[in-house]
């Protein structure tokens, strides 16, 4: 199997990669490595340095690919309210560019990295996947929008889709700059000795 990972130097992505080497898969990485900070991958993989909105190169590195898997994103809430421009042309704009690559070369299966935050603020907890959509902010609304162009790509091109809204995320090897998520930060302030701060009145799960 030959896949191409998206977004595949993150934290999230670098961990994919690990293991789909491990079960035999020939990947390809296109990663801009704006995000982690992380310049090196597993070295069983081919990491192209280079951003996803640059059509050409999509098309060159789909070729005979099996799978995608999408990771590429701008990840941080705060940066796509100060821009949220950016946040739609990275998380939507440049995900259709990811689309239309695999429309033209012929692949057919695409795994993507989507957020919980499409939920917006849940009207319950659990949350289930039915709930409603309300996004509050550029970042979730980018995510929760490119999930309608999966809808659309699979009724009109016959491209498989599945979105994992992730919620919050942690682990080794995550090395996320600046720190926003809850669990990195919770263990950053314990380590220097600081107050945790825990939001909701301590009552989400």
């Amino acid at each position: 199997m030959k896949a191409l990972v998206t977004g595949g130097a993150g934290f999230i992505g670098s961990t994919l990669v690990k293991h789909l080497c491990d079960a035999g898969y020939e990947v390809t990485v296109i990663d801009d490595l704006s995000s982690a900070g992380r310049t090196e991958i597993d070295s069983r993989a081919t990491l192209i340095v280079d951003s996803i909105g640059n059509i050409a190169l999509l098309e060159k590195h789909m070729e005979k690919k099996d799978v995608v898997f999408h990771l590429a994103a701008l990840g941080v809430i705060s940066l796509s309210l100060e821009d949220p421009e950016r946040a739609f042309r990275d998380n939507l704009t440049y995900g259709v560019r990811v689309l239309e690559a695999m429309r033209k070369k012929g692949v057919k299966k695409i795994v993507y990295s989507s957020s919980s935050s499409a939920y917006g603020e849940p009207v319950r907890n659990p949350v289930s996947e039915e709930d409603r959509k309300e996004p509050i902010n550029p970042y979730g609304a980018s995510k929760y929008t490119f999930e309608a162009a999966l809808s659309s790509y699979a009724h009109s091109f016959g491209i498989d889709s599945v979105a994992l809204r992730y919620f919050n995320v942690y682990g080794p090897g995550d090395e996320q700059k600046p720190v926003t998520r809850a669990v990195p930060s919770w263990i950053q302030w314990a380590l220097k000795g600081g107050t945790i701060w825990v939001h909701w009145a301590g009552k989400q799960v």
